[in-house]
């Protein structure tokens, strides 16, 4: 079964002020660990991003998109619904570019999960669910489609419909939360002291 990662980059990072996607963490810009961790589990990498970023990623060589025109501005949804059109496969790996402490580890336990009756394989980590941080199959594209058309842009309203599949903190041999994503500078901060 074919697998393709989406690399959610397309945030307007609002609160942490610049494009937290090229913010500096030890040494690395933010989203080259959750592209990292994407190549661990497959060789077909989306990433998603906005306009004013597209050159920055491409000159790496990495194949990026933006949103599609009828869900422009429509936020995560949008992003995973533009990669789902954007190279076809049976599942999708989705990972935002702010959240450095997840490695390709913890994806390979996730991407290994998949079961066909699945709709989506995603972690509920010491009680808090991770929606951007999981295994989509392609049969979710009609649904966020149908999502995005209403403009119901949450995801968490989204896996609500589908058949999941949760990881716990056991499932993944977690022994603390990972899945702390960057929204302000400080956070940045309190990470890298961690």
């Amino acid at each position: 079964m074919s697998i393709t990662g989406l690399l959610l980059a397309g945030g307007k990072s609002s609160r942490f002020g610049t494009p937290k996607a090229l913010a500096s963490y030890k040494n690395k810009l933010l989203y080259q660990y959750s592209f990292e961790a994407l190549q661990v589990v497959t060789n077909q990498i989306v990433t998603i991003s906005v306009p004013h970023l597209q050159k920055t990623f491409q000159k790496q060589g990495r194949l990026v998109v933006v949103d599609r025109n009828e869900v422009k501005g429509k936020g995560p949804l949008a992003g995973i619904y533009t990669g789902m059109n954007t190279i076809k496969s049976d599942w999708y790996v989705v990972i935002p570019c702010d959240m450095p402490l997840i490695d390709g580890k913890v994806l390979n336990k996730i991407v290994d999960a998949r079961m066909e009756k699945y709709d989506a394989i995603i972690p509920k980590v010491f009680g808090k669910v991770q929606p951007l941080v999981g295994v989509y199959h392609c049969r979710t594209a009609p649904i966020i489609q149908s999502f995005l058309q209403k403009d119901n842009l949450k995801v968490m309203a989204l896996v609500n419909e589908l058949y999941v599949k949760y990881l716990d903190e056991h499932d993944l041999q977690l022994s603390e939360n990972i899945f702390q994503n960057i929204n302000y500078q400080e956070d940045l901060k309190r990470i890298g002291k961690s």
